[in-house]
């Protein structure tokens, strides 16, 4: 697993892996499910060291600066320690362009952390 984070895009400002900003971690899993306009899938979508990244974008075509900044959370699970966190409904946070307006897309997510 020595592929750089994101094909060589920052990990939490390093270009790196998630293992070697992380070494203390031995698996993480970051499960999230987005409610609102212009989702394509009900399903979850599924993270780990492979393919996490900072952002989960917003699927709202209108929304901008939106998303779900899974990064720093996970960041502050792994400073306290903490191994579990579920959330469900946390709501982007971007804006529709047009007409200027809150985005109403939701993000719901869970966040497992094992460590070494």
């Amino acid at each position: 697993m020595n592929n750089n984070y994101q094909n060589g895009k920052l990990i939490f400002g390093h270009y790196d892996t998630f293992e070697n900003v992380f070494p203390q971690v031995r698996e993480i899993k970051v499960t999230v499910t987005e409610t609102g306009r212009n989702i394509s899938s009900s399903h979850p979508s599924i993270y780990n060291f492979r393919n996490f990244r900072e952002v989960i974008n917003c699927s709202n075509l209108a929304c901008i600066s939106g998303g779900l900044k899974i990064g720093n959370i996970v960041r502050e699970m792994i400073e306290n320690k903490e191994i579990f966190l579920e959330v469900n409904d946390y709501k982007c946070e971007g804006h529709e362009k047009q007409i200027n307006k809150i985005c109403w897309n939701f993000f719901s997510y869970k966040v497992e952390i094992s460590y070494k």
